[in-house]
């Protein structure tokens, strides 16, 4: 991905949405990010890569770069999940895709500003699915609940 015009505050990390032409521009990119961090939690198919892309170019999915000093070191994929029963707002991560290790610094700066996407957006939460324990214990350590556990079974 090439240099991100949109200034970073402070030389600190901050979320950039994508539009849809750069959606269609980097989705080579993408995709097999997205496959790759969702190993273990979904098997991903050609017809859910088609659905995401979908999504991402309606807008009701939000890919947002990761930048730090105007370079792009991954990207995170939001999407707004309403419980069918209790009709409350979670804004979802889907995928988180790093290219380059960011600290705790970076950390919490990205999910500031996911709080506040996640606020103007009208979400009582920020979720995500993870199976990498150090994604957790990273988690944890900036003060993210990671009591609940996601259970499933193959049929």
């Amino acid at each position: 991905m090439d240099q991100v015009s949109e200034p970073s505050v402070n030389g600190a990390n901050v979320l950039v949405p994508l539009n849809a032409e750069q959606i269609s521009q980097y989705w080579d990119v993408i995709a097999p990010a997205v496959e790759a961090s969702l190993d273990g939690i979904t098997k991903m198919t050609h017809m859910g890569l088609n659905n995401i892309l979908k999504l991402l170019l309606s807008g009701e999915m939000t890919c947002w770069t990761v930048v730090e000093r105007t370079q792009p070191i991954g990207f995170i994929l939001t999407y707004i999940q309403i419980d069918p029963f209790t009709e409350l707002r979670s804004l979802l991560i889907y995928s988180l895709c790093l290219f380059e290790v960011a600290g705790r610094g970076a950390w919490r700066k990205g999910l500031t500003e996911l709080i506040g996407i996640a606020r103007a957006t009208g979400c009582t939460k920020v979720i995500a699915y993870t199976m990498n324990d150090m994604i957790v214990k990273l988690a944890e350590s900036i003060g993210i609940n990671a009591d609940v556990r996601y259970l499933t079974v193959e049929c």
